[in-house]
């Protein structure tokens, strides 16, 4: 039983780091800076894209900035 328990979660283990690998081989990832004069913030806006061209997956990221060149990724 153990053995059998084993094979499996280590097929799953290798199965999903295959998986992740041929994702991150296709995944195109972009980013929008745009910068608060007002605020002082600094807005990051990542994008990751699929070979397709398609959005998959979006995130922002904000914090203070003294200016744009601050605005560091």
């Amino acid at each position: 039983m153990k053995k059998l328990l084993f094979t499996v979660a280590m097929t799953t283990f290798f199965s999903l780091s295959a998986f992740a690998a041929d994702f991150n081989a296709n995944a195109n990832l972009r980013n929008n800076i745009a910068y608060n004069d007002l605020l002082g913030t600094c807005t990051i806006t990542f994008t990751m894209y699929n070979s397709a061209g398609e959005a998959v997956y979006s995130w922002t990221e904000e914090y203070w900035a003294y200016s744009y060149q601050n605005c560091k990724i």
